[in-house]
């Protein structure tokens, strides 16, 4: 009988300890799913976060376009919209031609619309001469001097700038919407 009651104690012990691991586990994996959500989301709020926010102004950068133009945020005409496409993304495949779209609507054309595609080697895309027909279009690596500017964290991120150089709204939705409702 004593081995038997120390028995369903241990038992007892094993449980509770089991009990307390389970629960601890389920929090941190609820603290790691908020955490990667902004990483795994492209749309809604979770998306916006991929980039610096609305009300924000962009770092000064500098950088070179495909056609070999220099290119800074003060030499493009504000308002503008400004896109960040990584080859070989499928989010960005979705958005790439609502962006093209987008900037065919500018007022001014190929002057108030950024194209940056992250690319590690370089390589180009056939999108990247569709975006060329709209967009002065700069490549460069994930973290590169544009994407840096803005705090690019995941792609495709997208905003407008507006007449001041300051971020009005990364909504992809707004962002490719109407020019005149923007």
């Amino acid at each position: 009988m004593p081995y038997l009651a120390a028995a369903v104690i241990l038992v007892g012990i094993v449980a509770v300890l089991d009990l307390l691991l389970t629960v601890g586990l389920v929090k941190r994996l609820r603290e790691h799913t908020e955490l990667l959500a902004p990483l795994l989301t492209f749309d809604g709020e979770a998306g916006r976060r991929a980039i610096r926010p609305a009300g924000a102004r962009p770092d000064a950068f500098e950088a070179t376009t495909v056609d070999g133009t220099a290119v800074t945020l003060a030499s493009l005409s504000l308002p503008a919209i400004v896109g960040f496409f990584a080859v070989d993304c499928k989010p960005c495949q979705h958005w790439m031609p609502r962006f093209i779209d987008a900037a065919h609507s500018l007022p001014q054309g190929r002057s108030q619309a950024l194209a940056v595609v992250a690319s590690l080697d370089g390589a180009a895309s056939d999108e990247i001469e569709k975006l060329r027909e709209v967009a002065n279009v700069v490549m460069e690596a994930p973290n590169g001097p544009v994407a840096q500017a803005f705090s690019v964290t995941a792609w495709p991120a997208l905003c407008r700038v507006d007449e001041n150089g300051v971020i009005s709204t990364t909504d992809h939705d707004s962002v490719v919407g109407s020019w005149v409702s923007g």
